[in-house]
Protein backbone atom coordinates (compact mmCIF):
# COMPACT_ATOMS: atom_id res chain seq x y z
CA UNK A 1 0.00 0.00 0.00
CA UNK A 2 2.75 2.48 0.90
CA UNK A 3 5.17 0.95 -1.59
CA UNK A 4 8.00 0.59 0.91
CA UNK A 5 11.33 -0.01 -0.82
CA UNK A 6 12.09 -3.70 -1.27
CA UNK A 7 15.58 -3.28 0.20
CA UNK A 8 14.07 -1.85 3.41
CA UNK A 9 11.44 -4.59 3.64
CA UNK A 10 14.13 -7.25 3.19
CA UNK A 11 16.34 -5.64 5.84
CA UNK A 12 13.42 -5.55 8.29
CA UNK A 13 12.56 -9.21 7.64
CA UNK A 14 16.22 -10.14 8.11
CA UNK A 15 16.27 -8.19 11.39
CA UNK A 16 13.43 -10.32 12.71
CA UNK A 17 15.65 -13.42 12.54
CA UNK A 18 18.35 -11.84 14.73
CA UNK A 19 18.28 -10.95 18.40
CA UNK A 20 19.07 -7.30 17.58
CA UNK A 21 15.96 -5.14 17.47
CA UNK A 22 15.46 -3.31 14.12
CA UNK A 23 15.44 0.04 15.94
CA UNK A 24 18.74 -0.82 17.60
CA UNK A 25 20.20 -1.91 14.25
CA UNK A 26 19.40 1.40 12.56
CA UNK A 27 20.59 3.34 15.60
CA UNK A 28 23.94 1.53 15.44
CA UNK A 29 24.11 2.32 11.72
CA UNK A 30 23.45 6.00 12.40
CA UNK A 31 26.05 6.14 15.17
CA UNK A 32 28.70 4.49 12.98
CA UNK A 33 27.89 6.87 10.10
CA UNK A 34 28.27 9.84 12.42
CA UNK A 35 31.66 8.60 13.66
CA UNK A 36 32.84 8.26 10.06
CA UNK A 37 31.21 11.57 9.00
CA UNK A 38 29.19 9.66 6.42
CA UNK A 39 26.03 11.22 5.02
CA UNK A 40 22.75 10.48 6.79
CA UNK A 41 19.79 11.41 4.66
CA UNK A 42 16.86 12.59 6.82
CA UNK A 43 14.55 11.93 3.87
CA UNK A 44 15.22 8.22 4.47
CA UNK A 45 13.46 8.52 7.83
CA UNK A 46 10.22 9.49 6.15
CA UNK A 47 7.58 7.78 8.30
CA UNK A 48 7.14 7.03 11.96
CA UNK A 49 7.66 3.33 12.61
CA UNK A 50 9.49 3.00 9.25
CA UNK A 51 13.18 2.15 9.27
CA UNK A 52 15.31 2.44 6.16
CA UNK A 53 17.71 -0.40 5.43
CA UNK A 54 20.58 2.13 5.66
CA UNK A 55 20.69 5.78 6.78
CA UNK A 56 21.48 6.86 3.21
CA UNK A 57 19.04 4.53 1.41
CA UNK A 58 18.17 6.38 -1.78
CA UNK A 59 14.93 4.43 -2.31
CA UNK A 60 13.66 5.43 1.14
CA UNK A 61 14.89 9.00 0.63
CA UNK A 62 13.10 9.15 -2.70
CA UNK A 63 9.89 8.03 -0.99
CA UNK A 64 10.36 10.73 1.66
CA UNK A 65 10.97 13.44 -0.96
CA UNK A 66 7.90 12.31 -2.89
CA UNK A 67 5.72 12.53 0.23
CA UNK A 68 7.09 16.00 0.97
CA UNK A 69 6.63 17.22 -2.60
CA UNK A 70 3.09 15.80 -2.73
CA UNK A 71 2.25 17.57 0.52
CA UNK A 72 3.77 20.81 -0.75
CA UNK A 73 1.77 20.72 -4.01
CA UNK A 74 -1.50 19.59 -2.42
CA UNK A 75 -1.47 21.26 1.00
CA UNK A 76 1.09 24.06 0.76
CA UNK A 77 4.47 24.95 2.15
CA UNK A 78 3.47 25.09 5.81
CA UNK A 79 2.21 21.49 5.83
CA UNK A 80 5.27 20.28 3.90
CA UNK A 81 7.51 22.10 6.38
CA UNK A 82 5.75 20.38 9.30
CA UNK A 83 6.35 17.03 7.60
CA UNK A 84 10.02 17.92 7.06
CA UNK A 85 10.35 18.65 10.77
CA UNK A 86 8.70 15.30 11.57
CA UNK A 87 11.34 13.52 9.45
CA UNK A 88 14.13 15.39 11.25
CA UNK A 89 12.58 14.57 14.63
CA UNK A 90 12.30 10.89 13.67
CA UNK A 91 16.00 10.80 12.78
CA UNK A 92 16.86 12.55 16.06
CA UNK A 93 14.71 10.07 17.98
CA UNK A 94 16.59 7.21 16.32
CA UNK A 95 19.97 8.83 17.09
CA UNK A 96 19.12 9.43 20.74
CA UNK A 97 17.57 5.99 21.32
CA UNK A 98 14.19 7.50 22.20
CA UNK A 99 12.29 4.97 20.08
CA UNK A 100 14.09 2.08 21.78
CA UNK A 101 13.34 3.48 25.26
CA UNK A 102 9.67 3.99 24.39
CA UNK A 103 9.43 0.45 23.03
CA UNK A 104 11.04 -1.00 26.18
CA UNK A 105 8.69 1.03 28.41
CA UNK A 106 5.70 -0.14 26.39
CA UNK A 107 6.87 -3.77 26.64
CA UNK A 108 7.37 -3.47 30.41
CA UNK A 109 3.88 -2.07 30.85
CA UNK A 110 2.37 -4.74 28.62
CA UNK A 111 4.22 -7.57 30.36
CA UNK A 112 2.59 -6.62 33.68
CA UNK A 113 -0.74 -7.70 32.25
CA UNK A 114 0.30 -11.04 30.80
CA UNK A 115 -0.48 -14.24 32.64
Amino acid sequence: MLNYPTCCINAYIKDLSYPLDPDERIREFVKSYQKKNKKINPDSFCLEEFLPCRPECEDAASMGRKFENDLRSQAGDSVADIYRNIKLRHLRDVEEGIIIRLKKDRNRKTSKFTI
